[in-house]
């Protein structure tokens, strides 16, 4: 199949749309994170969230540095700050 960053027609493979280190702060407690979609169903998301059908695996890697600045970003330093507000 053709991927839709470099146009290539490669093996395509589970592209993280929401990277799986988003999950990992959530996973690391007992339930799993719920995924509530457009369907008629909510289901567990223990790895994140991906797409079969986009990406193959060299832009799938050329990714990793964005996921981990922006986990950094939004999920360390946010849960910093957090703890820091309340002990204001």
């Amino acid at each position: 199949m053709t991927c839709k960053l470099c146009g290539q027609d490669k093996k395509l493979v589970k592209a993280h749309v929401i990277p799986a280190s988003f999950f990992r702060p959530l996973r690391s407690e007992k339930n799993s994170p719920l995924l509530i979609t457009a369907g008629n169903y909510v289901k567990r998301a223990p790895i994140g969230v991906y797409d079969k059908t986009i990406l193959c695996e060299a832009c799938e890697k050329q990714f990793g540095i964005w996921d981990d600045y922006a986990q950094s970003l939004l999920i360390q330093n946010f849960q910093k700050a957090s703890c820091s507000e309340k002990g204001k």
